[in-house]
């Protein structure tokens, strides 16, 4: 659903993220953990092409912009 998109999204990597050294239970699991990263990489080369997105400034449907959330959570890279 659109109009979830992004919140339903950020919940399931953040659940990939914490799961990470579990490791994963299949050849199919393992195709798709890859494929969820070189996902990643690109959506964050987008996101740093995109000047409106990395300053946290979006347009909706209608033109207004949206501002990121001030409280937005941080997580820390590990590497």
């Amino acid at each position: 659903m659109s109009y979830c998109r992004w919140e339903n999204t950020l919940s399931d990597l953040e659940d990939c993220y914490e799961s990470w050294d579990e490791g994963v239970s299949s050849k199919d699991e393992a195709r798709a953990r890859k494929r969820l990263v070189a996902l990643a990489e690109e959506l964050l080369s987008l996101a740093r092409r995109d000047s409106d997105m990395v300053e946290g400034l979006e347009l909706n449907e209608e033109g207004r912009q949206y501002e990121a959330d001030e409280e937005e959570e941080e997580v820390e890279s590990e590497g």
